[in-house]
């Protein structure tokens, strides 16, 4: 992925996580309203390489809060912490 297709899919991610936060969506709604973006947001973040959302210019509020929640969702499963329905 080229470095200009980066910059477009994470202004695109980010401009819809930033739509979706501002009507009202977050935590585990926001995973759930971005889970048909999720293989490009994985693209994303692969082609960025080990710098991740880093190595990418612009601030990228919205889609760097996205990827804390995920990463502190894949935390709390991993921990045991987050409650599964058996």
């Amino acid at each position: 992925m080229t470095k200009a297709k980066q910059q477009r899919l994470a202004r695109e991610l980010d401009t819809r996580v930033r739509y979706l936060r501002l009507t009202g969506v977050d935590g585990t709604a926001l995973i759930a309203a971005m889970s048909g973006r999720m293989a490009e947001f994985r693209a994303l973040l692969d082609a960025a390489g080990p710098s991740g959302l880093d190595a990418l210019p612009g601030r990228l509020l919205d889609l760097r809060r996205l990827a804390a929640l995920l990463a502190a969702t894949a935390a709390s499963t991993q921990d045991g912490a987050a409650k599964t329905s058996e």
